[in-house]
């Protein structure tokens, strides 16, 4: 047997069988099969693995994207996952660009995917293009969709709701949520009126007009503050409408 090596695989077996052959035919730890080693060649070296489907050691497979200077074998010796993937990519080979990354990672081409960071889902590993959140709109995620706002919440855009009453559309500001107000309205989504004005309704809202007269609401009661009322043409206004909350004294 001295002279030359002798290198035995057998793809039917496991390495424990491999091992027992090795040690009944009389090969040495130095003669073991290419990336074995050990007393009966049941490991393997460092960069190589053992899978389970097979009785001899593979050198890793990285696709040249492990990071040179890892303190430690290219892979796991027994499931070939390897151990640090650089150059954006990922994957149990390494062959995978990385999250918010895309391109081939065969040839080192993955760069970053340039969706916005708070309107996008995900990428497309391949080809770049950006997968939006919920209500968000354009080639990069960028805006929100018609009648919604808030992008910058990070969490997808949510419905303006605007008044069908009170705001002039449905449309509101894009970061706010502000609806557009018809006259003596107020509110983000347009849904009251002002102080000192009554009468919310498709026109907007009206001015309370109490001459001379001032009103405060303190726990739920109008309390007059002079020896006159405002009366107006004896309609009964809701206490949440506030008939004459701060009208200016003159």
């Amino acid at each position: 047997m001295k002279g030359f090596k002798i290198v035995v695989r057998y793809p039917l077996y496991d390495a424990y069988i491999t091992a027992i052959l090795c040690t009944l035919i009389g090969i040495s730890a130095g003669q073991c099969p290419y990336g074995s080693k050990g007393d009966q060649c049941e490991l393997c070296i460092d960069d190589f693995y053992r899978p389970y489907t097979n009785d001899y050691c593979q050198p890793c497979d990285c696709t040249n994207n492990n990071d040179p200077f890892y303190p430690g074998p290219k892979c796991n010796n027994v499931t070939g996952v390897c151990n640090r993937c650089i150059f954006h990519t990922m994957g149990d080979n390494c062959d995978l660009c990385d999250q918010d990354f895309f391109g081939d990672a065969r040839y080192r081409t993955c760069q970053r995917c340039h969706c916005n960071d708070c309107g996008r889902k995900s990428c497309n590993s391949q080809t770049g293009d950006c997968v939006c959140k919920d209500n968000v709109i354009g080639k990069y995620c960028d805006e929100c969709a018609a009648e919604h706002f808030g992008l910058r919440s990070c969490k997808g855009c949510q419905p303006c709701n605007c008044s069908p009453v009170g705001s002039f559309c449905n449309d509101c500001h894009p970061e706010t949520g502000e609806c557009k107000c018809k006259p003596g309205v107020t509110g983000r989504s347009c849904d009251k009126c002002l102080p000192s004005f009554w009468k919310f309704s498709e026109n907007g809202c009206i001015p309370c007009n109490c001459p001379n007269q001032r009103f405060i609401f303190d726990s739920f009661l109008l309390i007059t503050l002079s020896n006159r009322r405002c009366f107006v043409s004896d309609l009964v206004i809701s206490l949440m409408e506030l008939v004459c909350l701060a009208a200016s004294a003159r």
